[in-house]
């Protein structure tokens, strides 16, 4: 019985055989050394709530618009423009 529940552990890990491991699981469940919440959290589906991010209400977020409708990489390119400019009549002196 110990073997076939630690193959059947192997094999829900992804694995053809058993290792010690495996076995030493089998022979805790199958003596009940493991309480019955632990067995029902390592066997079988995860909770629903699982995939549910925590504090995820399932509501859309508000889109956030910026405060002024400018064009900011126009802006951006502007100042760039600005700057350079200043420097340029800063190093002619």
């Amino acid at each position: 019985m110990i073997e076939e529940r630690a193959s059947d552990i192997a094999r829900g890990d992804g694995r053809a055989e058993a290792n010690n491991l495996d076995r030493t699981g089998a022979r805790e469940h199958l003596t009940g050394l493991i309480s019955a919440s632990e067995q029902s959290q390592t066997v079988g589906e995860p909770d629903p709530d699982w995939y549910t991010p925590l504090g995820s209400s399932d509501e859309k977020a508000p889109t956030v618009r910026h405060e002024d409708e400018e064009n900011i990489p126009e802006k951006l390119i502007q100042e760039d423009i600005e700057e350079a400019d200043h420097d340029t009549r800063g190093t002619k002196k």
